[in-house]
């Protein structure tokens, strides 16, 4: 996922996210010299979404795609996905997909295998 929008004259490029860095608000503030409040208020202000929410988004999109393609199991896919705590990845999929990465690939992953 791009994001780029410019503030201050400068463009905030991040380019596409590598789900697997590591990744936080404070590491983005810093590569572009912001304070990280303000860059969550500019992040909301183009996104309507914090930075945060935006970081957990991409990692989630790729968690799926990795369910759908891979046989990882759900551990693997975590860590691959930049999380450390496969619980709280569990915790966040559900938040985002309203089911368990079990029942995604479950539900998917013959879907995708049968489009390759």
């Amino acid at each position: 996922m791009a994001f780029d929008i410019t503030a201050d004259g400068k463009q905030l490029g991040l380019g596409v996210l590598d789900a697997s860095e590591p990744l936080t608000v404070a590491i983005i503030a810093e590569k572009f010299n912001y304070n990280k409040d303000y860059l969550a208020r500019l992040f909301k202000q183009h996104t309507s979404m914090g930075p945060l929410e935006y970081i957990h988004s991409v990692r989630v999109n790729k968690a799926k795609e990795l369910l759908t393609r891979t046989a990882l199991n759900v551990r693997e896919i975590a860590t691959e996905t930049g999380f450390t705590d496969d619980k709280y990845f569990m915790h966040l999929f559900r938040k985002y997909e309203n089911m368990t990465p079990t029942q995604y690939r479950n539900a998917y992953h013959k879907t995708f295998m049968n489009n390759d």
